[in-house]
C-alpha cells in the first residue's frame, strides 16, 4: 500500500470550536492520513508556522489546510489581519 501524503493544517483560536482537528483525527483513523495540526495564537506564530511548512514539512504535508475567521479576502490571526494576497506572495516567494 502507497503511504498516504498528509495535512498540515493551523486552526484560528477563535476557530477551534468548528474543530479541524477532530476533522484530522477522522481522516487517520479512517483513511491513514497523517497530518500537522497547531493553533497558532499570535500572528508572528501564524507566520513561523507557515514558514516551517514551506521550508521542511511540505513534502511529508502537501495540502494546507487554514481554518481560520476573517473576512472577505482575508484571515484574522489573533488580533491581526492577513489579506490573501500578502498570504499568495508569501506562498509564492
Amino acid at each position: 500500500m502507497r503511504p498516504v501524503k498528509g495535512i498540515f493544517c493551523l486552526e484560528g483560536y477563535s476557530s477551534i470550536s468548528t474543530n479541524a482537528f477532530a476533522t484530522l483525527q477522522l481522516l487517520r483513523k479512517n483513511c491513514g492520513v497523517a497530518f500537522f495540526y497547531q493553533a497558532p495564537v499570535t500572528y508572528e506564530q501564524f507566520w513561523h508556522y507557515l514558514s516551517r511548512w514551506i521550508a521542511v514539512d511540505s513534502e511529508l504535508f502537501p495540502a494546507l489546510y487554514l481554518a481560520f475567521h476573517g473576512e472577505e479576502g482575508a484571515l484574522t490571526i489573533g488580533e491581526e489581519i492577513v489579506s490573501l494576497e500578502e498570504l499568495a506572495k508569501f506562498l509564492k516567494d
